[in-house]
């Protein structure tokens, strides 16, 4: 955009034979790089700039490529907004959901916080039941979708976002809820920069749990609730309206005995 408008100007100046025709080109220039710079650097996402996301590499991170290049290069497809880069340099890319037809769609259900994640995972469905879609991949959170696909069963390696086989809390706390779940410990992720916090609690089943959804009359779901209260004990933020996105995909009902399951609450 600046090269654009220094490009403009320039064209402006030299059509009125401005005797200062460089120098004032060259001043343009200057403040424009000036500008740019100043922006960038307070709202800015790449590095240097205020916005710039402290990036650690997981091997969550390195399957996206991985899945990618599952891809063939003449497809069309619609992804995530933080997986889109994965699929670009093809003719046609779309950020999920979108109404163009695709012959694919790339997912991570772990980061697409833009987007609730019942309406995340109900967009999911729609696709696969109303739109001819099918599970090609399904590995850690990442679902690749593909037109034409008939298998529509999330396999079992998908939920293993959910699950902490090697969990090492930040605070340990052994709290056991009747016979059904226990609650090892928990990590609090201070995120300075956009003043936020992350919370993540390890649980573990202790029994088999019953099946959502939850109703008074009944009594028999399970159903994790975690949430933060300010000094006066009155709740200021829970789960009821920003879902965890873990027990949408993997509820308690699903849950393993004895293995160690992670919830993370939204920032």
């Amino acid at each position: 955009a600046t090269a654009f408008g220094i490009a403009r100007a320039a064209h402006w100046l030299e059509r009125r034979r401005l005797t200062s025709h460089s120098r004032a080109v060259s001043l343009l220039t200057l403040a424009a790089l000036v500008v740019a710079l100043l922006n960038h650097r307070l709202v800015g996402r790449l590095p240097f700039g205020f916005n710039y996301p402290d990036t650690i590499v997981t091997a969550h991170t390195l399957l996206a490529d991985e899945i990618a290049k599952q891809i063939p290069q003449s497809a069309s497809v619609a992804a995530h907004p933080f997986l889109n880069p994965h699929v670009t340099q093809r003719e046609r890319v779309y950020i999920f959901p979108t109404e163009q037809t695709v012959d694919y769609a790339f997912l991570d259900v772990t980061t697409e916080v833009s987007r609730h994640p019942n309406d995340v995972r109900a967009s999911v469905f729609e696709w696969m039941e109303q739109r001819g879609f099918g599970i090609a991949v399904g590995r850690d959170g990442y679902l690749l979708l593909q037109r034409g696909e008939s298998n529509q069963t999330l396999p079992d390696a998908f939920f293993d976002f959910a699950r902490a086989p090697n969990a090492q809390p930040q605070y340990r706390v052994e709290a056991t809820f009747g016979d059904a779940v226990r609650l090892i410990g928990y990590d609090v992720v201070a995120r300075p920069r956009e003043h936020q916090v992350v919370t993540r609690f390890y649980w573990q089943a202790l029994r088999p749990l019953p099946a959502d959804p939850c109703t008074a009359r009944t009594g028999t779901c399970a159903r994790v609730y975690p949430f933060y209260h300010d000094d006066a004990g009155k709740i200021i933020e829970d789960t009821t309206q920003r879902a965890l996105i873990e027990t949408v995909w993997h509820p308690p009902a699903r849950w393993r005995v004895g293995e160690t399951v992670m919830t993370q609450m939204l920032p």
